[in-house]
C-alpha cells in the first residue's frame, strides 16, 4: 500500500468517527496516536503549522483553521498538526475530543488530509 493510500484510509476512517454523532470518546482515543506515528506524523506541538501560518493560530481555533485550510498542501505538516492537537486534548487539556470545538477542528483537518492524500495516490 502506498504511503498516501494509507494516509487517505486513516483520514477517511477517523473523519467518519468524528462525523458520527454516536461515536464515543474512547473510540476517538484508541489507537489514534499509534496510527499517527506509524504514518510518520510527528507530535511537534503544532510548531510547523504555527510557523507556516504565524498570527493565525490554526491549532487552537477551528475558525482559524477553516480560514487557511485550502492553503494547506503539506500532508506531513497537516498530519503532524492533527497528531499534536489530539495529543494536547488527550494528555494536557484533559478534555473530550468530541467537544464541539475539537470535533469541528478534527472534521476540518481530516477532510483536508483526505482530499490531499486522495489527489496524490490516484
Amino acid at each position: 500500500m502506498s504511503p498516501n493510500k494509507a494516509i487517505h484510509d486513516f483520514a477517511i476512517y477517523w473523519l467518519e468517527k468524528y462525523q458520527n454523532p454516536n461515536t464515543t470518546g474512547q473510540e476517538v482515543e484508541k489507537d489514534f496516536g499509534d496510527q499517527c506515528r506509524s504514518l510518520g506524523f510527528e507530535m511537534d506541538g503544532g510548531r510547523a503549522m504555527n510557523e507556516a501560518y504565524p498570527n493565525v493560530y490554526p491549532l487552537s481555533d477551528p475558525d482559524a483553521l477553516q480560514s487557511i485550510i485550502n492553503e494547506i498542501t503539506d500532508i506531513s505538516m497537516l498530519g503532524s498538526a492533527i497528531y499534536s492537537n489530539w495529543r494536547f486534548a488527550t494528555h494536557w487539556a484533559e478534555t473530550s475530543l468530541l467537544e464541539p470545538e475539537y470535533r469541528t477542528w478534527f472534521i476540518c483537518a481530516l477532510s483536508r488530509l483526505a482530499d490531499l492524500s486522495a489527489d496524490r495516490h490516484r
